[in-house]
């Protein structure tokens, strides 16, 4: 039986497209044509669900692939799924793929499909969906190291890679022997990035934290020279007045690119900023917003090449354990019981991430959401927790790498592609993505592995006495008009006065003047309670889906 498939991938921001033998190739990403050609030439037309995993498992970079042969068809993702790819079966059965989500929408009926309520209310809280699911039914995405595999009628998802945190030994080791194979293991990776960028210009938003910091430090001491590092938000912010010390002391250039409410909410309301949301959307959650408009600014201003590399310091903080928390740095008191384990677990996921919208936070909803993560980890864990209960913090990890890190946090680099600028992760990398799922938490809790090996390293000397994340109130007119207030609040206590700050004076002091895409009165007076400069952006993107947080308990228009 001849197997045919819409692929909705038009060959550009990065897509290309060839024949291996009888099967036609769509590759995005930085693996060499050459490594398809070797992975997937042998595969004959009774190949397998199998064949077709180990062929994906010789793949090394971030991808994303189709392969269309007559006789069946597959599309992947690389590990952390960098690029991402959605799918459905339509009405005739016939497998669709695309990357940008809303041209799967209006191909599949005309966009006419059920939303998945349960999912929308993850999004609503968190900004994400949970697990495979998207906003709509009848559409999935496929999760970092999946593949998708038709052969006849059906169409199965299957696992190339796991990334699996929660079975590393719990054993420290030698710790000086770790700071050493770490230090050698970062520079490597970054001496690929040099070999890769090959004289052209490397571009990086550097911040006053560990990530970016590390990258410009080691590419220093490798020794490599074409190097732009820029940082924006308010004039004063800590990150970016921390990052020109940084970038002065390296002795790379540095550029600021200064954020106002005022600009930001003109830029929020472009048409070109709304075709980048577009392109952005795989039907799984909200945009990256952050460095939209320094980017564009600095490419007008002939500071970045137009072909440069993009390279950000993403999500280094993650990898490295920064987001285990404390609860979970340790065995639970009750470690013979499973539920209660899978329980503390959903505690944490859901106390950090899923609050964007207070008014949302009922009962009943936050117990919807608590099912979906119920399922999502018994899926991932294959049903089956740590032995060792210490190991917990994995499945924590995992849950988050799956969703809000894949998602939203790595799904920001549609921005660079969208501008038709390369981009590289390099604390992506997958031996980083190998060394760390096998770390205990000893080494991970507080990033104390990595915060001592870059202090002992000591990389252009800019470790150990430029602060890490030092804060400051910007702008300065707004220190004593908010200490008044606090003063003012005293006598109602802590909770009081940190909501009222946040209505009031969040909005003025967020450094990349996010909230903008709101007025400050809009945020003020609104009851509802959004917790960040990211949930009027979370509203906005249900709205493009035809969903009102008004439909979330299942009055959805017909």
């Amino acid at each position: 039986m001849s197997e045919s498939c819409d692929v909705l991938i038009e060959i550009n921001h990065g897509w290309r497209r060839f024949a291996v033998g009888l099967a036609d190739v769509w590759i995005k990403g930085d693996v060499a044509d050459s490594d398809i050609v070797t992975a997937f030439e042998r595969l004959s037309a009774d190949a397998g669900a199998s064949a077709v995993q180990v062929a994906l498992s010789t793949l090394s970079g971030h991808f994303a692939i189709i392969v269309c042969h007559p006789d069946w068809i597959c599309a992947a993702v690389d590990r952390i799924r960098s690029i991402p790819l959605v799918w459905a079966c339509d009405e005739t059965n016939e497998l669709c793929v695309a990357q940008e989500g809303r041209k799967l929408l209006a191909h599949l009926d005309g966009g006419r499909k059920a939303v998945d309520l349960d999912q929308a209310l993850a999004v609503a809280l968190a900004g994400y969906t949970v697990g495979d699911a998207t906003l709509y039914k009848d559409i999935q995405t496929l999760l970092p190291g999946h593949f998708l595999f038709k052969n006849g009628a059906q169409t199965v998802t299957e696992c190339y890679h796991r990334f699996t945190p929660w079975t590393a030994s719990q054993a420290s080791g030698n710790d000086a022997a770790q700071r050493a194979q770490l230090a050698e293991l970062t520079l490597s990776i970054l001496q690929e990035l040099i070999d890769r960028a090959d004289g052209r210009t490397i571009a990086l938003p550097l911040s006053a934290g560990l990530d970016s910091r590390l990258i410009a430090a080691g590419l220093k001491q490798l020794g490599y020279q074409n190097v732009v590092c820029f940082a924006y938000g308010q004039a004063g912010n800590h990150e970016a007045e921390t990052s020109r010390v940084i970038a002065e002391r390296i002795g790379y250039p540095w550029h600021f690119v200064p954020f106002t409410n005022a600009s930001m909410a003109k830029m929020f309301s472009s048409d070109h900023y709304a075709g980048y949301r577009a392109y952005a959307d795989s039907l799984t959650g909200v945009h990256f917003p952050q460095d939209y408009r320094a980017i564009m600014a600095l490419l007008a201003d002939g500071i970045l090449p137009p072909d440069c590399i993009l390279v950000n310091g993403q999500s280094g903080d993650f990898i490295s354990g920064n987001h285990i928390p404390a609860a979970l740095e340790s065995a639970p008191t009750n470690p013979d019981n499973i539920d209660t384990r899978v329980e503390r677990i959903i505690d944490m996921l859901m106390s950090k991430h899923f609050k964007q919208w207070r008014f949302l936070m009922r009962d009943e909803n936050l117990s919807r959401i608590r099912t979906l993560l119920r399922a999502e980890i018994v899926s991932l864990t294959e049903g089956a927790m740590p032995d060792d209960p210490v190991a917990d913090y994995g499945v924590y990890e995992v849950v988050e790498f799956v969703d809000r890190q894949s998602k939203y946090v790595v799904n920001g680099q549609r921005l660079y592609e969208y501008l038709n600028l390369e981009w590289a992760l390099p604390l992506w990398h997958d031996r980083y993505l190998e060394y760390w799922a096998a770390r205990p938490v000893s080494h991970k809790a507080r990033q104390r592995l990595y915060r001592d090996m870059l202090i002992e390293a000591n990389w252009a000397g800019v470790w150990q006495d430029i602060p890490v994340n030092a804060k400051r109130i910007r702008p300065r007119w707004l220190i004593p008009v908010r200490f008044a207030f606090k003063v003012l609040h005293a006598p109602f206590g802590k909770t009081q006065w940190h909501r009222f700050e946040r209505k009031v004076f969040e909005y003025l002091m967020t450094p990349l003047c996010s909230y903008a895409v709101r007025s400050w009165f809009e945020i003020a007076m609104d009851g509802r309670g959004p917790w960040t400069g990211i949930s009027p952006h979370i509203e906005d993107y249900l709205h493009d889906h035809g969903v009102a947080f008004e439909n979330l308990d299942g009055n959805f228009p017909k």
